[in-house]
C-alpha cells in the first residue's frame, strides 16, 4: 500500500470510530476498536510483525487514536444533548 493510501485509510478509519462513538448508544464507540484488538492479534500469529515490542507499540498507540476519538465522540454528544435540554427549557419558561 502506498503512503498516502494508508494515511487516507487510518483517517477514514478515525472517522468512522468519531462518528460510531457519538450515536446515542455508547458501545457503539466498541466496535472498532475490539477489530482492532482482534485485527492486530492475527497479524501478530501471522509473523506479520518482527518483535514483540513493535506489536505492542503499533497495538498501544493505534488504541490510544480509537479511544480518544471515543472520548471526543462521547463528549461532544453530551454537549448536543445539554444544548437541546437548553432550549426546551427555554421554551417552557
Amino acid at each position: 500500500m502506498s503512503t498516502l493510501t494508508t494515511i487516507l485509510t487510518v483517517m477514514g478509519i478515525v472517522a468512522l470510530q468519531y462518528f460510531m462513538a457519538s450515536r446515542k448508544h455508547f458501545l457503539w464507540g466498541a466496535i472498532i476498536p475490539i477489530a482492532y484488538v482482534f485485527t492486530m492479534i492475527y497479524l501478530y500469529l501471522s509473523n506479520y510483525y518482527n518483535s514483540l515490542l513493535s506489536f505492542i507499540l503499533f497495538l498501544s498507540l493505534g488504541l490510544i487514536f480509537l479511544f480518544e476519538e471515543w472520548n471526543r465522540g462521547r463528549k461532544d454528544r453530551r454537549k448536543k444533548e445539554n444544548n437541546e435540554l437548553n432550549k426546551m427549557k427555554k421554551k417552557d419558561l
